[in-house]
């Protein structure tokens, strides 16, 4: 009775492994991206698609939302692991990297990256769940809607953050609040207020409408 029931212990966990694999190897690797990046409102246009048979490599890589273009790469690859879906892209002597855990938890890794609108450069670690956001994330020549910076440099600590802001090249402190809306990034609203010797930069809104105040 024993040695049944460590036969199954054993056995069901690597039926399991077996059919993942399987699944993996037979599903259109580039399908599952497509329908990941949906859920987010965003759609991919590649010069050039390879299927392998864990990944899918992905040449001359656009990112788009409506008709905004989010992100230019001159190289993107996708693979598939039984803790979830990893990203990594190449960009102007940069790269960029996103993991995507089952359980709706983003990670996303930035070196020198420069393809993406709105940033001159990103660089820096940051963990995204719904609602919350941790990490530290340096960016420079920030042009965002309503939002013009020479440069930032903040820590993410859940609903919270704090940092520094180069504006109009006056150095600013503190920090605030923002509520992350993961599946509508633009939904995600921020108030927050940074001091500087000329006086304090309010920062409040959506960022698909944030209001920027000096007083």
């Amino acid at each position: 009775m024993k040695r049944t029931i460590i036969y199954s212990a054993f056995l069901i966990p690597f039926f399991l492994f077996l059919t993942f694999l399987f699944l993996l190897y037979s599903l259109p690797k580039a399908v599952v991206l497509d329908s990941l990046l949906s859920r987010f409102g965003l759609s991919l246009l590649a010069q050039r698609v390879e299927e392998r048979t864990f990944a899918v490599l992905f040449e001359g890589v656009s990112l788009y939302r409506g008709g905004e273009r989010l992100a230019q790469m001159e190289k993107l690859s996708l693979s598939i692991t039984p803790l979830g879906i990893s990203l990594s892209g190449r960009c102007g002597g940069g790269s960029l990297a996103l993991r995507l855990r089952w359980r709706r938890e983003l990670e996303l890794h930035l070196k020198r990256a420069t393809c993406i609108s709105g940033f001159r450069s990103l660089e820096g670690k940051i963990r995204l769940s719904e609602g919350s956001v941790w990490g530290r994330l340096k960016a420079k020549g920030v042009e965002l809607r309503g939002l013009n910076l020479d440069s930032a440099d903040l820590d993410f600590e859940g609903e919270s953050f704090k940092g520094r802001l180069l504006y109009g090249g006056m150095e600013l402190r503190g920090g605030g609040r923002l509520r992350l809306n993961l599946k509508n990034p633009d939904r995600t609203y921020v108030d927050a207020s940074f001091k500087g010797s000329l006086g304090t930069v309010h920062l409040r809104g959506r960022l698909s409408s944030i209001s920027v105040q000096m007083r």
